[in-house]
């Protein structure tokens, strides 16, 4: 049945092989000889109707500029993993990584009443990127000032905001982005859900299994499963909402 897929992001992208993420998503099983048949039992902390929960409906950035706090800690926690990765493409150490990820967060804090969507185009994630952009260059600006034996040329490279990159295309790779993105995501609801639901889920729409397939397989109904798929992606938009800019209507 029709509803939201990662549009733009490849299904590989997902798969623990390529991500080293082992926090989300888990591979279809089958149904053992005690598991439930029939509809799925009631997920935790997910309401039963396909409306949102009070808690989470409201968007995210408008609740973090109202100093909510929980807002401000779903996104450091589901954009973090980004900033580092900006930080490792441009060969940035990890310790260094995590001072410039704290002073990325620390800017956003201070400077989200200033980011404005006023065109389709203008996404936070981009927004969050010039931010951490810059402070990768101030990172390079510093190391250069300090490395005297460096050839002149490649200190007033540096200096001039222009630091080392892996040049294989990877730092600008929106796809990428928005599955790593779409990973943490994921991995931050599924304790919200009892692990049948998450199977379903994970084998409709990231595996691209059919509906009776993936019912049959889990010894259940096809309506069970297209409802526990939709109970993912229903609380995956009431939580991220608009931070999880790509996916899109089928």
């Amino acid at each position: 049945m029709p509803g939201r897929r990662f549009a733009p992001v490849r299904r590989a992208a997902f798969s623990r092989s390529n991500s080293g993420d082992t926090s989300g998503g888990r591979f279809v099983a089958a149904a053992s000889d005690d598991a439930p048949r029939g509809d799925f039992e009631k997920d935790r902390g997910v309401p039963s109707s396909a409306a949102s929960s009070p808690a989470t409906s409201n968007s995210l950035l408008v609740r973090a500029r109202n100093h909510d706090q929980e807002a401000w800690r779903l996104i450091d926690q589901l954009y973090a993993p980004l900033v580092q990765k900006w930080c490792r493409l441009r060969y940035i150490a990890a310790f260094d990584a995590l001072d410039i990820g704290q002073e990325v967060f620390r800017a956003v804090h201070r400077k989200l009443a200033d980011f404005r969507k006023e065109r389709p185009t203008d996404r936070f994630r981009s927004w969050l990127k010039t931010i951490a952009i810059n402070k990768i260059h101030d990172y390079w600006r510093k190391r250069g000032r300090e490395m005297p034996n460096c050839e002149p040329e490649t200190v007033k490279y540096v200096a001039e905001g222009n630091p080392p990159s892996t040049g294989h295309g990877e730092i600008d790779d929106e796809r990428a982005e928005l599955a790593l993105l779409l990973r943490r995501a994921l991995a931050m609801i599924e304790r919200d859900f009892q692990e049948r639901t998450w199977t379903a889920f994970w084998a409709v729409v990231l595996d691209e299994r059919p509906v009776g397939e993936v019912a049959a397989q889990l010894g259940t109904t096809p309506n069970a499963v297209s409802l526990a798929k939709s109970r993912v992606m229903t609380r995956l938009k009431d939580v991220f909402g608009e931070l999880l800019e790509g996916w899109t209507d089928d």
